[in-house]
């Protein structure tokens, strides 16, 4: 949300206006007091040390998955971050607690702690996530091993640019090939039914001289023909005797 507050507190107006319908505990609408959001009781990434980092990954229900647990636990961090701290340590990235071995764990904290630390001193690797349709999907602080298409870039602004823009133009080009492919449906659609229609003139020309030959034969014996006749057995005057 984006949220502009007047000096004296109270919110001037926002993006999402959040009602008692949506948040019975956080109201967001105009002329209310601001109120920030309430505490997520989780930990900072900047000031947890070592062995409590070590300690909450011990406290891991046995069948919650780690990057879930992890990324309820620790502020700060994305799901894709969360998979890749458990990547690095054990190889796997959907994984419960149980098993995992207790060698592994360490190494899942050793991982954060190294992410954490040079997260503290602002040394970040920025990288987008495409997909093999060089779709952009996903942007990080920090390179995901765990994805084999990734871009590095140069700095964090510098990412969320990029990865908007691309998304944007592969929006954009998706949108226009959904159009041209629906127009090129429909005209395929309406050929086809031109092409059944001419097909069915064809067949029906193929079957015209014979009707001709009928409606003739009929024309010239029709003093023959009495009420309720089903048939009608005449000699045909175009063939030579």
């Amino acid at each position: 949300n984006l949220i502009l507050v007047h000096q004296d507190g109270k919110i001037a107006d926002c993006v999402r206006h959040v009602d008692a319908s949506v948040s019975s505990v956080r109201l967001v609408l105009p002329c209310l007091p601001y109120e920030p959001p309430p505490p997520q009781d989780k930990l900072s990434p900047l000031t947890v040390h070592k062995e409590l980092l070590e300690q909450t990954l011990f406290s891991c229900p046995n069948e919650k998955k780690m990057d879930k647990f992890i990324l309820e636990r620790f502020a700060g961090l994305s799901p894709a971050v969360a998979r890749e701290m458990v990547y690095r340590g054990s190889g796997l990235t959907d994984v419960v607690y149980m098993e995992l071995s207790r060698t592994q764990i360490l190494a899942i904290s050793e991982q954060m702690h190294l992410c954490f630390k040079k997260a503290e001193e602002c040394q970040f690797e920025p990288v987008i996530i495409y997909d093999h349709n060089n779709k952009p999907v996903d942007f990080s602080a920090v390179p995901l091993t765990q994805y084999p298409g990734q871009a590095r870039v140069s700095s964090l602004a510098e990412t969320l640019d990029q990865f908007y823009m691309d998304r944007e133009i592969h929006g954009r080009m998706a949108q226009r090939s959904s159009d041209l492919l629906k127009s090129v449906n429909n005209l395929l659609d309406r050929s086809r039914r031109k092409a059944a229609l001419q097909q069915q003139s064809i067949e029906d020309a193929v079957k015209m001289d014979k009707y001709k030959l009928y409606g003739d034969l009929i024309t010239a014996n029709i003093y023959q023909i009495q009420k309720g006749d089903k048939r009608l057995l005449a000699d045909n005057f175009y063939e030579e005797s």
